[in-house]
C-alpha cells in the first residue's frame, strides 16, 4: 500500500541554548528524538541563506532632499559653533563694564533675563532684537534702570546701553544665548568711569522735591539704613575720584571699599568708621563737613567702643550742569 506523499515542513526546536532548524520529515524525526538534557544532536542539512531573507523588503535609502536637509542642519550647527569660538563669555552675575569696551556675557535662551544697569533711565540700541512699542514689550523691555531681554536666537546678540538723552557714555554688550536658567546681570561701571558722569533720574527728582529739603535728607538716610534704595536712586560701587574726606582722632574712615548711591539732587557715599583708640569715641558729623556736604549720619551706632564699627552716610549736593566730557583733547604742554 503506497503511503500518500507528504510535503516537507520546517520547524524550530530549542535545545538548551541552541536553536535547531529542522527541515523535512527525517530531520523532524531526528529533532523529536533529541535528548532534552542536551544529548548529541545529529548533523542537519545546510539551509540556504535565502530562507531568512525571502520576502524581506530592502532598507530604505535616504532621499537626496533629506541628505541636503541634514547637511544644512550640520552646517548651521558648525556656523553657530564658529560664531561662539574664541569668545570669552562671562558667566558671572556681577560684570564690571567700561564705556566703549564691549563685554560678553551668557544669557538664557527662551527665558527672561534681567540686566540691572547703572543708568537711572537706560536707553537701548540694537539691530538684533525687537524692542516693541509703547507699553508693549518685545524681546527688550525697560523698567526703571532694568533692561529685560528675552530671545530664542541661537546667535550672539548685541546691545548698546546709555542714559536717555546722553550719548557721551555707553555700554556695549554682546549676549550669548545658552540653554541655562534665567539670569540676572548686575552691570557695574568700572572704578573711575563715573567720576565725571552726572546722571539725574526723573523719578528721584520727583521723590526729592515732593517734600521739604530736611525731610528729604531724613527719609533718604532712613531708607539707606534699612538697606533700601530710595525711589529713582541707583546703587554703585565707590568711586575713588569722588570719595568724601572725614577726619576725627581715634577713628578711621573707609569709603574706598564702600558704596555710592546716586539720585538727582544728592549723591550719597556710604562707608565704615572704626574706633582704633583705647576708649569710647562719639562719631561727630562735622568730621566729614565740607562746602558741598548736605548731611552726615552714622548707623547703627553713634558711640563706638574700641574695635567697634558703624556705617557712615555722607550726602553731597549734586550739580546737574552736565559734567565733564568723557573725550578730552590731550594737552600739548602737559
Amino acid at each position: 500500500m503506497n503511503r500518500p506523499e507528504m510535503k516537507p515542513k520546517s520547524m524550530f526546536r530549542l535545545n538548551r541554548n541552541r536553536l535547531v532548524l529542522c527541515v523535512g520529515l527525517s530531520a523532524a524525526a531526528l529533532c523529536s528524538n533529541a535528548n532534552a538534557d542536551g544529548g548529541p544532536v545529529p548533523d542537519l542539512p545546510i539551509v540556504p541563506a535565502s530562507t531568512v531573507t525571502q520576502d524581506v523588503p530592502p532598507p530604505k535609502q535616504p532621499t537626496p532632499r533629506a541628505e541636503g536637509a541634514q547637511r544644512t542642519a550640520t552646517a548651521s550647527r558648525a556656523s553657530a559653533n564658529n560664531a561662539l569660538a574664541g569668545l570669552n563669555v562671562s558667566s558671572d552675575s556681577a560684570i564690571m563694564v567700561e564705556p566703549g569696551v564691549t563685554q560678553i556675557a551668557a544669557i538664557s535662551r527662551g527665558h527672561l533675563n534681567r540686566l540691572v544697569t547703572p543708568f537711572p533711565t537706560p536707553e537701548v540700541m540694537t539691530s538684533s532684537l525687537s524692542t516693541g512699542s509703547g507699553d508693549a514689550c518685545g524681546e527688550i523691555c525697560i523698567k526703571d534702570n532694568v533692561v529685560y531681554v528675552t530671545t530664542d536666537s541661537k546667535k550672539p546678540v548685541t546691545l548698546s546701553l546709555n542714559e536717555a538723552g546722553r550719548q557721551d557714555a555707553a555700554i556695549m554688550m554682546t549676549l550669548v544665548p545658552k540653554d541655562v536658567p534665567p539670569r540676572e546681570l548686575q552691570l557695574e561701571l568700572k572704578n573711575g568711569s563715573m567720576g565725571g558722569l552726572q546722571f539725574g533720574s526723573k523719578k528721584a527728582e520727583s521723590w526729592e522735591e515732593s517734600q521739604p529739603y530736611v525731610d528729604t535728607l531724613t527719609h533718604l538716610f532712613r531708607q539707606i539704613a534699612l538697606n533700601e534704595v530710595p525711589q529713582g536712586y541707583t546703587l554703585h560701587q565707590a568711586e575713588s575720584g569722588v570719595l568724601p574726606v572725614c577726619r576725627q582722632p581715634g577713628l578711621t574712615f573707609d569709603f574706598r571699599h564702600g558704596q555710592r548711591m546716586l539720585g538727582h539732587h544728592f549723591d550719597v557715599a556710604i562707608g565704615v568708621a572704626k574706633n582704633t583708640s583705647n576708649g569710647p569715641v562719639e562719631v561727630r558729623e562735622t568730621a566729614c563737613g565740607s562746602q558741598q556736604v548736605a548731611a552726615v549720619a552714622s548707623w547703627p551706632k553713634n558711640v563706638l567702643h574700641p574695635g567697634d564699627k558703624t556705617e557712615v552716610y555722607v550726602a553731597v549736593s549734586r550739580s546737574m550742569g552736565g559734567g565733564k566730557p568723557t573725550t578730552q583733547r590731550p594737552s600739548l604742554v602737559r
